[in-house]
């Protein structure tokens, strides 16, 4: 969490690190952090990133592939 407050590129790439390996928990993390930051921040959005970025990865879709094409 306290990484996403940094919101520094070297962080975000730690924190996809933390996404693959499963040792962050994706819904929590984003749910805390629309609560902290609210839904229109860059770090949402960047959280929102990494995690499709992820996701697209482990189901073999590609980047962009995952949560944010249901957001219409």
């Amino acid at each position: 969490m306290f990484k996403a407050f940094s919101n520094r590129d070297k962080d975000w790439v730690d924190i996809r690190e933390m996404l693959r390996a499963h040792r962050l928990d994706a819904d929590q993390l984003l749910g805390r952090s629309v609560q902290l930051f609210g839904p229109d921040d860059s770090r949402v959005t960047s959280l929102l990133e990494s995690i499709d970025e992820v996701t697209g990865e482990s189901e073999g879709t590609g980047a962009g592939q995952g949560r944010n094409q249901s957001r219409g």
